[in-house]
């Protein structure tokens, strides 16, 4: 038998989400070659959003005057050139960025957008996820998860959220359910570390091979993110390496 939901958060806990800052409003500025291209403005309206200082808000700008893409590196990393230099974007760090407050808008307007599956998923969980799930059902559809019971372990997925596509949804589950399940957090704080969660699995991998189309793409929804400098989990997005670090390498300024 599933575990006693008791142990668990009170259903429903899930279902309230907080305010979420304006999204930044495009503008067009003129490039080094005379064509139009795309800028952010620095949002504003984030609340308890500290505005960046010294290298940090360098990056920030550079990353909202959206970089010229020149290739990719390893099928990692984004390489790209300014005019200070070569950028490194890590594809991961910046999709998952892009994905979390792309959940996090849908959750604040409580209309978190889903993908209906033709033919349910299939999923065999352990003891204790499988009490999870029974007892979080709710908390899990507030999320874009519809699954279903199936008898014993076994449960149907039915709907997920159209953000994440494809995923191993046995290993998703088994690393977001902790995350809810935990006691001792505040609401928004186990939301956060759910949308956290989603994020990571629904981003690009490392290692996956992305079109000169699709790395502008991502470039162009990173530069419009509220913080593009870190992923959800900290880590930083890019990597500068000036023109000044590659001439001295090479001997032609010392």
């Amino acid at each position: 038998m599933p575990d006693d939901p008791g142990n668990f958060p009170e259903p429903g806990f899930l279902l309230r989400s907080w305010p979420l800052g304006r999204h930044p409003a495009e503008v067009s500025v003129p490039s080094s070659v005379g064509e139009p291209r795309k800028s952010y403005d620095v949002p504003v309206e984030v609340p308890g959003r500290v505005p960046p200082e010294g290298p940090r808000a360098e990056e920030e700008a550079r990353l909202r005057e959206i970089p010229r893409v020149i290739g990719q590196l390893g099928k990692t990393y984004i390489v790209c050139e300014t005019e200070e230099g070569l950028l490194l974007v890590d594809q991961h760090a910046a999709h998952e960025r892009v994905v979390y407050e792309k959940l996090r808008r849908s959750m604040e307007a409580h209309r978190p957008e889903v993908q209906q599956l033709l033919m349910p998923l299939e999923l065999e969980l352990n003891h204790r996820d499988a009490g999870a799930v029974m007892a979080l059902q709710e908390e899990l559809a507030s999320l874009g998860i519809e699954i279903e019971h199936f008898g014993g372990n076994t449960f149907l997925v039915r709907a997920v959220p159209a953000l994440l596509g494809q995923v191993d949804w046995e290993t998703f589950l088994s690393e977001l359910l902790p995350e809810i399940r935990m006691k001792g957090m505040s609401q928004g704080e186990l939301l956060d570390r759910a949308l956290k969660v989603m994020a990571c699995h629904g981003a690009v991998r490392a290692g996956k091979h992305m079109s000169m189309q699709e790395m502008e793409g991502l470039l162009e929804e990173l530069a419009a993110a509220d913080l593009p400098q870190n992923c959800p989990h900290g880590r930083p997005v890019t990597k500068m390496i000036r023109y000044r670090e590659i001439e001295k390498f090479f001997k032609r300024i010392v």
